[in-house]
């Protein structure tokens, strides 16, 4: 594991699934302390509860992304930024998309001003294969935030993109859908032939690790990751679950991408993850900026990457 003891890190959706995750995680450096950062005041006492004795190395502030003033407080001498917040159910998104703007695409905008007002001096975007090519306001509003912390990267605040697929057992996703299935109930899906990439909280940690020890701002960092067959997921994790197909495509794609044509010609990798930069880069410069070797990949999306097998490994408690 990566050392960041000394810092303090503010991380913004503090209590929510991945940031939780993050805190317990980034506690067990000595001398890290951590900014929680969430308007969810339940979720705050939840974890509060969750930390016991090293609670106190950490500040949980109650805030909102939309409200810049209250971001710049809790960013006062903090190192690091991890930003996570953000509406995240692609349904509800839909069906308010000015309320999604207002936390994914200003929210950020707000961040990277708050970041930039207090001397901050890296940033660091949770984003996602939805993305990529979107079809969603969801994916839309990610994409956008990509762009402006992309843009907002400079000598005195390090911002880059760290791009997941589907965290298993995340709010919402599909694992975490059948766990609340009993046996018997019906699932739909629109096509047959869906597929998701799969990622794991592991994943996720590490390769938020890597991002803030190596600090490659201006840059997009992208897991290496299998995807599944939705229905073989299903079938693996909740055999006596029933599956029906049919209803309206709407805004969910069949399949999903990491990468667009376009990125994948300024793509590296090292062993761990790829890595996409402004600009395509020769073997020279991308090892000695980088430590990562250029790489051509025809595409990177989720109905020709290599397949997870084992899919009994993502099967959520109490199912089957």
């Amino acid at each position: 594991m990566e050392d960041h003891s000394d810092k303090k890190i503010l991380i913004t959706g503090g209590a929510g699934y991945l940031g939780s995750f993050l805190v317990r995680e980034l506690l067990r450096h000595e001398g890290t302390h951590i900014v929680a950062f969430s308007r969810d005041e339940l979720k705050h006492f939840n974890l509060k509860l969750q930390l016991g004795n090293l609670v106190n190395r950490v500040d949980f502030v109650i805030g909102d992304v939309r409200d810049e003033d209250r971001l710049a407080e809790a960013c006062k001498g903090v190192d690091v930024v991890i930003h996570a917040a953000a509406m995240k159910q692609v349904g509800t998104c839909e069906d308010n998309p000015t309320e999604c703007y207002k936390t994914n695409v200003l929210g950020t905008e707000n961040v990277i001003h708050a970041a930039r007002r207090t001397g901050v001096g890296q940033l660091i975007f949770i984003s996602t294969d939805k993305a990529v090519e979107p079809v969603s306001v969801y994916g839309n509003s990610k994409q956008a935030g990509e762009r402006l912390v992309l843009k907002s990267n400079g000598s005195e605040l390090r911002a880059s993109v760290i791009r997941f697929g589907n965290l298993i057992g995340s709010p919402g996703s599909i694992v975490d859908k059948l766990s609340k299935l009993d046996s018997g109930e019906t699932i739909t899906l629109y096509s047959e032939e869906l597929t998701r990439f799969v990622d794991s909280l592991d994943n996720a940690r590490n390769l938020i690790h890597a991002q803030m020890a190596r600090d490659f701002g201006g840059t997009i960092m992208i897991p290496k990751l299998r995807s599944v067959k939705v229905v073989d997921l299903v079938s693996a994790c909740a055999p006596l679950i029933q599956v029906r197909f049919g209803g309206e495509r709407g805004f969910e794609k069949i399949h999903e991408k990491l990468a667009t044509k376009n990125e994948l010609g300024r793509m590296s990798q090292t062993e761990d993850f790829y890595l996409i930069t402004g600009e395509v880069l020769d073997t020279d410069n991308a090892l000695d900026t980088f430590g990562a070797l250029p790489v051509r990949l025809d595409a990177y999306d989720s109905e020709t990457s290599e397949p997870f097998v084992a899919l009994e490994e993502l099967k959520p408690r109490g199912i089957g």
